[in-house]
């Protein structure tokens, strides 16, 4: 089963905001296997957002669901042997790492998803969708053409672990990795054209416990925050519902004060502090 009443996830989700709402709500756990489903179940290639039957959202209707939140719409970094067969054994559910904040071309891009925004308005059905700052990959664009935005020391002669994982990106970029959930975990980028290397720690949960193949943000840096303020300001415009997921990384009141201050009013934020 990959859909979640909203309103049945407060172990889990520590949501802020109106229950009532929420009541109304479910989460679709991977966007691509809820697709298959609709194939599925209603004889119709589904791959697109805007090639979703419209008697799907009929039936959610008709069960007082008018407010679906879509998980895993970004596109992903696909380096998914970064993680440890530990870790995998240890995580039920693993997230792909979020390569860009921009809609992943599988599901027909920002285009698509603003044309499937347009018609299920229509309609009166509202869609949410998750950020997670604390799941950015270590071979996204975000890192790698900012690191400051990142929790990064510059190093010389830094020695590679033998055990080191090894992944060449491009041209420019190498990383090394190694995932050890005993240790504060941190990853190595070598840029071949400046000739520096830059030790960069990977992102934490709630328990501090690292997230293999993911970069720590520099929260008090102000062109993270700017990036991060301007992303949620841009989606705001055009989503009925923003859960940012591990909110607890931007748990200080002024950054989160403006951020409800300019979103748009039509814009429910919600916050999972887990």
């Amino acid at each position: 089963m990959i859909i979640l009443m909203v309103s049945e996830l407060n172990e889990i989700y520590n949501l802020s905001n109106d229950k009532a709402y929420l009541d109304s709500a479910i989460i679709i756990k991977d966007t691509k296997l809820w697709f298959n489903e609709l194939e599925t179940k209603y004889d119709k290639k589904v791959s697109k957002f805007t090639e979703i039957p419209k008697i799907a959202f009929t039936d959610m209707i008709a069960n007082n669901i008018d407010t679906l939140i879509l998980t895993n719409i970004w596109e992903i970094s696909d380096k998914k042997y970064f993680y440890s067969n530990e870790y995998i054994q240890e995580n039920d559910c693993i997230e792909p790492p979020i390569k860009d904040f921009t809609i992943a071309n599988q599901f027909g891009g920002i285009n698509n998803l603003t044309k499937f925004l347009k018609e299920v308005k229509h309609i009166n059905f509202n869609i949410g969708i998750i950020f997670d700052f604390t799941n950015i990959a270590i071979d996204s664009n975000i890192l790698l053409k900012n690191l400051s935005w990142f929790e990064v020391d510059e190093v010389k002669n830094f020695q590679i672990d033998t055990n080191s994982l090894f992944l060449e990106i491009n041209d420019e970029f190498e990383i090394y990795t190694r995932f050890d959930k005993n240790v504060d975990n941190k990853f190595l980028i070598k840029n071949n054209s400046t000739k520096k290397s830059y030790v960069v720690k990977n992102s934490v949960n709630k328990l501090l416990h690292p997230i293999p193949n993911t970069a720590k943000i520099n929260i008090v840096n102000s062109s993270m925050q700017k990036y991060i303020f301007d992303l949620l300001v841009s989606f705001s415009k055009l989503i009925d519902v923003i859960l940012i997921k591990s909110a607890y990384v931007l748990d200080y009141q002024e950054f989160l004060f403006k951020i409800n201050q300019e979103t748009s009013k039509n814009s429910l934020i919600l916050m999972d502090e887990n």
